[in-house]
């Protein structure tokens, strides 16, 4: 076959020796070089006789199954080679992921069952949709383009049963000259405004977006999380290989680590420091396709999830100005502490004066549910383009009942509900 966008040959799947040549190949990596994990490329190709080309996905069972679009060897194929690398690796010690735009059904079930025998597949809308929303912010003053609803929509659009790794940027866009998700935002004032004391409002708002960004892609969009080197820090530019395109030049072929040493004096390390606080907190907490949203406002540009049953409480905002004394609601009553800040100076946040800071602490409020839960809290101030990690106190914390209670208005007498304390006597009126 022949696959008309990339110019390239196609394995006929169905052929014995063509098989004997693909699995040995998985066998010889794993044997003589000790390999424990393969990535599968270009897998929609493989999946579909029209390889994906200019195809829209619907979700349709004909879509994925019909033998008029389903190339069946290719799919008998790909479980073969799962097979056999479970059968030269334990299970615990190798790993399979499938780069696949088609999310096909039960990419990642066991071949047992009938699935492809996959460990994960790559979420490669992710990517897509950020980048593409990244370039149309540059040119805006506020990031509108970051909505909540497009946000969350585009973290939680997979299969449930699908094990999925999130990731902001993609291989394309880190190397072979494409853009980082960084650069995207900041453009040339990379090259001039990232200075640690530089208030560039453009760099500002792009640090901001890229660790709010990240940390939610993290705890929403998928069971695995991945970046590509460099871009934990927002590596300025690409990865780009000696090639004929660029005449042999070595000029991209390396990371620049240099730039995230804190005695540098550049934003890179504020932007590494948020980028191991966040994987911290995910060791802790566990974070990884266990958080639930709860708040998804356009209007001022909230997003809200919990984590850890409510211990944690994540609020965002991805509007460019402050939020003051939003109300956000949570399952759980007592004192939250801020556990995470990612517009501290110490992760290339602001400084005092302009853009503000934030409150150490809140108090939840058991008399006002809201967002569909029993309690609520009110976050001060919340700067734009960033995200607050709040975590209840167990010390602070008060169970609590509904009770009946009445209200005076204009010497009537009207019933509702109202809370009444566990471990205390009284009760509100």
């Amino acid at each position: 076959g022949y696959h008309s966008d990339w110019g390239t040959r196609v394995f006929d799947y169905g052929n014995r020796e063509t098989l004997r040549f693909l699995l040995s190949n998985l066998r010889y990596w794993v044997q003589e070089f000790g390999f424990d994990g393969f990535r599968f490329d270009g897998v929609t190709s493989m999946l579909y006789h029209h390889h994906g080309i200019r195809w829209s996905f619907l979700g349709g069972t004909s879509e994925y199954f019909d033998s008029h679009w389903a190339n069946e060897e290719a799919i008998v194929y790909m479980k073969l080679a799962n097979t056999l690398v479970r059968s030269l690796l334990p299970d615990s010690w190798s790993i399979t992921v499938c780069e696949d735009v088609s999310a096909f059904p039960g990419s990642t079930g066991a071949v047992a069952t009938g699935g492809l025998g996959f460990d994960y597949r790559l979420a490669m809308h992710i990517p897509d949709e950020f980048m593409s929303f990244a370039k149309a912010t540059y040119e805006m003053d506020d990031g509108a383009q970051f909505h909540p609803s497009r946000v969350a929509g585009t973290l939680l659009n997979r299969r449930a049963r699908d094990a999925t790794v999130a990731y902001v940027e993609s291989h394309d866009q880190a190397m072979v000259g494409g853009q980082s998700f960084m650069f995207a935002l900041v453009d040339l004032h990379m090259y001039d405004g990232m200075n640690i004391d530089s208030e560039n409002r453009f760099v500002y708002r792009g640090c901001g977006l890229h660790k709010t960004i990240r940390f939610a892609t993290l705890c929403l969009g998928g069971d695995a999380y991945m970046t590509f080197m460099g871009n934990e820090f927002g590596h300025p530019e690409w990865i780009d290989f000696p090639s004929e395109a660029n005449g042999q030049s070595h000029e991209k072929a390396r990371r620049q680590w240099s730039l995230r040493d804190p005695s540098a004096g550049l934003k890179y390390a504020g932007l590494e420091a948020w980028d191991g606080a966040m994987l911290d907190l995910e060791t802790e907490f566990a974070l990884l396709g266990r958080c639930t949203v709860t708040r998804v406002d356009d209007e001022t540009g909230l997003l809200v999830w919990e984590a850890g049953n409510g211990e944690l409480v994540c609020v965002a905002n991805l509007k460019g100005a402050h939020l003051y004394d939003a109300r956000v609601g949570v399952q759980r009553f007592g004192e939250y502490n801020m556990r995470l800040d990612s517009d501290a100076p110490g992760f290339a946040g602001s400084r005092e004066g302009e853009y503000g800071r934030a409150f150490a602490s809140v108090h939840s409020d058991a008399h006002i549910p809201w967002d569909g839960q029993d309690c609520s809290l009110t976050v001060h101030d919340i700067p734009p383009w960033s995200v607050q990690v709040f975590k209840l106190d167990p010390d602070t914390e008060r169970s609590f009942i509904p009770v009946t209670h009445y209200e005076h208005h204009d010497d009537s007498w009207a019933s509702g509900g109202d809370y009444d304390y566990i471990d205390d006597s009284e009760c509100y009126f």
